[in-house]
């Protein structure tokens, strides 16, 4: 758009948003990823560009620009490992509605191994075919399911957020976050959401600094 190529950033989101909200579409989320980033916003990037890989996620233009994001980030807190970071790898290969594409194919061929004869009667090829896709269409739910769950994942949009041992502003802060910190949410309670980071630290914030994942019914755009 013409307000982006001539680097007014602030005018090319608003821009984007409109064109967004009449016409749904992850490229518009990765337009808006790419103004925020020039911003210097880097939590609405993060988010934007998390946005578009949700539902184009093989697409390695977007996991590029999403990875130049988290390198801006102040808060060196690190990624998730272990099991939960390779579900999370696994889960994000295809999109939501492309498992659900997947998981209703595999039950077609499932149901109709079954209707060619009882269970008992499968025997040979036919039997380890059905346990095949039995096993997969498990594997797709729970992956499906974990890509749900990802919606309680969120990011600080703020420049700068205390983290309290409550949901009060009059309590100390625990620990500082910048934009663009990635965190999952416990509990919300009212106007505050409790928080818990990659490396165990937890604590409460306000949900204005924040911005949940998978909810753009909640967008907040009237605090930029």
């Amino acid at each position: 758009m013409y307000a982006y190529q001539g680097q007014d950033y602030p005018a090319a989101i608003q821009q984007y948003l409109r064109l967004n909200q009449a016409h749904p579409s992850w490229i518009w989320d990765y337009n808006l990823g790419n103004a925020y980033y020039k911003n210097g916003q880097y939590g609405w990037a993060i988010y934007y560009y998390r946005l578009a890989l949700s539902q184009s996620p093989r697409d390695g233009d977007i996991r590029h620009n999403l990875a130049q994001a988290r390198s801006q980030r102040i808060d060196d807190i690190p990624a998730r490992k272990g099991l939960d970071a390779f579900i999370s790898e696994l889960s994000g290969y295809m999109s939501f509605d492309e498992y659900g594409m997947l998981s209703f194919l595999l039950g077609l061929g499932l149901l109709g191994l079954i209707l060619q004869g009882r269970v008992a009667k499968i025997q040979g090829i036919r039997r380890v075919i059905l346990s095949i896709l039995g096993f997969s269409v498990l594997i797709i739910v729970l992956l499906m399911s974990y890509q749900f769950q990802s919606h309680k994942d969120a990011v600080i949009v703020s420049e700068k957020l205390a983290v309290r041992s409550g949901p009060l502003e009059e309590l100390a802060p625990l620990f500082y976050l910048h934009g663009g910190a990635e965190c999952r949410i416990r509990l919300r309670r009212d106007q505050w959401s409790e928080i818990e980071m990659s490396n165990g630290l937890v604590g409460w914030v306000p949900n204005e600094d924040i911005q949940v994942f998978g909810n753009k019914t909640e967008e907040k755009e009237w605090r930029r």
